[in-house]
């Protein structure tokens, strides 16, 4: 690919190494800032912004993804779960030991 300013979505993602699919999610998700658009609606790279993406700048900036926020939900419910069983035990434990 030829050194040049103004990149087409195909030569984008060829450049970055995805689809150009991959691509529009990016923007529709926010991921990535919007690209320039032709007088026809297409859309149009610059050099400055492939690179910011390449070195990690807003598209590192994303919400967590879906395992890490069911992994935090699986730890709080461990946790309420421990917590329930520890009540439990303070509270059943005096009363076995009443009667044995």
């Amino acid at each position: 690919m030829e050194d040049k300013n103004w990149y087409t979505i195909s030569e984008a993602a060829k450049y970055l190494g995805v689809s150009p699919d991959t691509l529009r999610r990016w923007e529709k998700a926010g991921k990535i800032s919007a690209p320039k658009r032709t007088a026809g609606g297409a859309r149009r790279y610059s050099k400055e912004l492939l690179d910011e993406i390449l070195s990690g700048g807003k598209k590192e900036k994303t919400k967590p993804s879906k395992k890490k926020a069911q992994t935090a939900v699986s730890k709080k419910q461990l946790l309420t779960g421990l917590i329930a069983t520890i009540i439990t035990l303070a509270i059943l434990l005096p009363i076995l030991l009443f009667f044995f």
